[in-house]
């Protein structure tokens, strides 16, 4: 077009003092210039179109690790509990919510020790405890606020990292021990009752 422009321009006279090889000069690199940017267009379109690509399958592949993370989480039997580091609640699973008795909506942003009944300053003890090698774990009974009902808990706390190593917070796996410590009770009743017997 730029060159049918400069060509109508001498012909009709209009431009008399365009010569012949100064409109064949701006037409050819013009021409030459335009066919080098539309390539170097079409390369980057393709560039960005592959990376588009790209983008799509890593995103797809995030997903399905985020849903195969979120399915192991959610079978996962004993209750799980991640905190801040202040230790407020951010994240509970399905077993936590059953054993506790109370949906996540309920617990998220509360304090994980006042939920368990634990002193305030715990979390800065098990960080001493973790320093040292050791893992802090106990078990303990435990009144459900939900019920008032007396449950018997075995409790492990580590620290949650991010991907740094530096330390995002605190994760609490629990579960209920009520119904094996009564199995336990009840065996060491029928051992006392059979040395009573002999």
């Amino acid at each position: 077009l730029y060159a049918l422009l400069l060509a109508e321009l001498v012909w009709a006279g209009l431009r008399p003092e365009l010569a012949l090889g100064r409109v064949m000069y701006a037409a050819v690199s013009h021409l030459i210039g335009l066919l080098v940017l539309g390539a170097l267009g079409g390369l980057l379109a393709e560039r960005l179109k592959s990376a588009d690509l790209e983008l799509l399958r890593r995103r797809e592949d995030l997903e399905a690790l985020r849903a195969l993370h979120a399915d192991i989480v959610g079978s996962i039997s004993a209750g799980l509990v991640t905190t801040d580091r202040d230790g407020r609640i951010t994240f509970l699973n399905r077993a936590a919510e059953e054993i506790l008795r109370l949906p996540s909506s309920a617990l998220l942003s509360e304090s994980a020790t006042s939920l368990f009944g634990l002193p305030n300053r715990y979390l800065e003890e098990a960080s001493e405890l973790l320093k040292s090698g050791r893992r802090p774990r106990f078990e303990r009974t435990w009144l459900r606020p939900a019920d008032n009902q007396t449950l018997f808990l075995g409790v492990s706390i580590s620290m949650l990292r991010a991907a740094d190593g530096t330390q995002e917070g605190w994760l609490i796996v629990f579960q209920d021990l009520t119904e094996i410590a009564s199995l336990e009770e009840q065996v060491r009743i029928s051992e006392r009752m059979a040395a009573l017997g002999e």
